[in-house]
């Protein structure tokens, strides 16, 4: 682990990150989690709005 160069840059940002920014990264991707399992659980199409919605929410 760590012998890439995506891996050096993922660290090198991330090393700059305070608690605050990696709890807010964590609620955004629970949230787009959620979108996802809403989408998947009701078997909704993956051009329904609501998958879309979690597909823009997870970038």
């Amino acid at each position: 682990m760590g012998d890439t160069e995506a891996f050096r840059q993922s660290k090198a940002r991330t090393s700059k990150y305070t608690h605050a920014d990696f709890e807010a990264a964590k609620v955004d991707q629970e949230s787009a989690v959620e979108l996802f399992v809403t989408a998947f659980g009701n078997s909704l199409p993956v051009d329904s709005s609501e998958a879309q919605k979690a597909v823009l929410a997870h970038m």
